[in-house]
């Protein structure tokens, strides 16, 4: 666990962090949202379908092969799972690079706990409906209340 994620995690309810250990070597952590293609996780799920774009120059490509293993740390009431990607070395090309989807289990089911991205600082609660490419910014035709979802 990185020192950066520790500090971010002061910021979550209910979540403890332990002594500092040494970030992936040369890895920098990306945000991630909820996949939107996949259903939203039950209280059940033992996994979460997530969805990383990595952002600024990158030649376009595929993220998934450049993340590390993901970091989850659980508690009674919240989950955070840090991301990090190795970023590319030198001059790059700036088209628009895809959005990378992946499945990041949880050592059990999610329950009434809430999701944090360990990338920011403090740690942000994420919610369904997110954009990939904008995390934090709700994609069109979803609110943040159920009951207004188009």
């Amino acid at each position: 666990m990185a020192t950066g994620l520790l500090l971010s995690l002061w910021a979550v309810p209910g979540v403890f962090a332990g002594p500092p250990e040494e970030p992936q070597e040369g890895l920098r952590p990306i945000q991630w949202v909820l996949d939107t293609e996949k259903p939203p996780p039950k209280p059940k799920s033992r996994f979460i379908a997530v969805a990383v774009h990595e952002g600024g120059c990158a030649s376009g490509r595929n993220p998934l092969p450049h993340l590390g293993d993901p970091e989850v740390i659980s508690t009674k009431r919240a989950v955070v799972v840090t991301l990090r990607i190795d970023p590319p070395e030198g001059l790059q090309l700036c088209p628009a690079n895809p959005i990378g989807h992946l499945r990041v289990n949880l050592s059990k089911p999610l329950g009434k706990r809430k999701l944090y991205d360990g990338a920011d600082k403090p740690a942000r609660r994420v919610k369904y409906g997110e954009d990939p490419r904008r995390p934090g910014t709700l994609l069109p035709g979803y609110s943040r209340s159920p009951f207004l979802r188009q």
